[in-house]
């Protein structure tokens, strides 16, 4: 079993190709995307003044921070009965937003099949349910507002 699993790695290493696995499923998008990733078309989402770059360690705290989502249930980050489970499983783009002066982070998520372009492109999706979200993540607070849902059409 050892050996199958070094011969993988090693074919991997050599062949250039990596575990699907190990595919990382979000996308750091540029700033000037931020206005279309939130034109979302059967969710909330919010009004922004502005955009900014997150950095990769905002972004890593973002996704270690993703457990609170399901322990904010039913208070002021999201809506009534809203709860998401397995963040990490769903494609994700982020984006730098800015809102009532505070530089926050939006994140536009997800199922499969995700666009060939999906990590240079915003995607948007009409209807969809549960499959689709949005949420802010305030860095500095380390916290989670205005989770919703798109629609189902």
């Amino acid at each position: 079993m050892i050996a199958r699993a070094l011969i993988v790695v090693v074919w991997c290493l050599v062949s250039g190709a990596a575990p699907a696995a190990a595919e990382s499923l979000a996308a750091l998008l540029p700033s000037e995307l931020a206005p279309t990733v939130v034109q979302q078309c059967s969710r909330a989402v919010p009004r922004i003044s502005g955009t900014w770059q997150p950095s990769e360690n905002q972004i890593r705290q973002l996704e270690a921070d993703f457990h609170l989502l399901d322990a904010h249930k039913d208070d002021a980050c999201c809506n009534p009965g809203a709860s998401l489970k397995n963040p990490l499983r769903y494609y994700r783009q982020y984006v730098g937003v800015i809102r009532g002066g505070r530089r926050l982070i939006y994140i536009n998520a997800f199922r499969e099949p995700a666009p060939p372009d999906w990590r240079t492109a915003p995607v948007v999706v009409c209807d969809g349910g549960d499959g689709y979200w949005g949420v802010l993540y305030d860095p500095a607070l380390r916290t989670f507002s205005q989770l919703a849902f798109n629609g189902i059409g």
